[in-house]
């Protein structure tokens, strides 16, 4: 990876978990550069790829066409009473 001139940096606190910083230390020492480029480098190719969308298949979900809207007493902005209604309790 051509790397760029590196003018000024942004002094920053993260937290990573400890397999992202151990993988991350690796990387710097074999490639000779600051722990702080590495994880730069590595932020900079994740984001730059391409989604791969090769392995997904596109889903095409029913639609109704039926009219009338709810049953009579439904009131859909209350899922539990709507959840007893489905389960027939309510």
């Amino acid at each position: 990876m051509m790397r760029p001139i590196h003018i000024k940096g942004m002094r920053t606190t993260i937290n990573l978990r400890p397999e992202a910083l151990a993988l991350s230390k690796e990387r710097a020492q074999e490639r000779g550069i600051s722990l702080g480029d590495a994880i730069s480098d590595a932020v900079i190719e994740a984001y730059r790829q391409k989604p791969n969308h090769s392995g997904k298949q596109r889903i095409d979900l029913p639609v109704s066409t039926r009219k009338g809207g709810t049953l009579p007493g439904v009131d859909i902005s209350n899922n539990a009473t709507l959840e007893d209604i489905m389960d027939g309790t309510g």
